[in-house]
């Protein structure tokens, strides 16, 4: 008998008892098994590390192209950034609450800088994995720019933006 079961407990029995009956439960029995393998957690974590701030014009409003060397005040961190970068990602310290960060043009002798204050936070996704990093409660402190914009207080990789900078 080859067919669908009718709801009769017999002819049930028989479609998957027949030859093509046991092949499909052989199937869903291998894909039962084989499909619950371990999935690495560890690679979906999406937390980051570091800011990203976007740069604007302060009077039109449009992205600009900037070309910063960025450090600290403690002048322990010295990042360059390509030419005509429209955003950077500023690592930020997980020993610490606030940062300072100087912006260094070699187009203006004046140096920008950008305060900022975060709450470091660790999470465990996974027993298997080691603690994940990120930044919640992004805010600015002080600023030189003309004007500062928070568009994500988190770290994460879903966020294109943290900051937005205009100058």
């Amino acid at each position: 008998m080859v067919g669908k079961a009718n709801g009769n407990k017999k002819e049930a029995y028989m479609y998957f008892c027949e030859p093509m009956g046991k092949g499909r439960t052989v199937i869903l029995i291998l894909g039962i098994l084989f499909g619950c393998q371990d999935i690495d957690n560890c690679t979906s974590d999406s937390n980051t590390d570091f800011m990203i701030v976007r740069f604007f014009d302060f009077e039109t409003k449009a992205a600009k192209k900037v070309r910063f060397l960025v450090s600290t005040t403690e002048g322990s961190s010295l990042f360059g950034f390509p030419d005509d970068s429209l955003a950077i990602g500023l690592p930020l310290d997980p020993m610490d609450t606030s940062l300072v960060f100087v912006f260094d043009s070699d187009t203006s002798d004046f140096d920008y800088e950008l305060e900022v204050r975060y709450d470091p936070t660790f999470q465990i996704f996974d027993p298997d994995c080691p603690p994940s990093l990120f930044f919640n409660g992004l805010d600015t402190l002080r600023s030189t720019f003309d004007s500062t914009s928070i568009q994500s207080i988190i770290t994460n990789r879903q966020v294109l933006t943290n900051f937005e900078v205009y100058f």
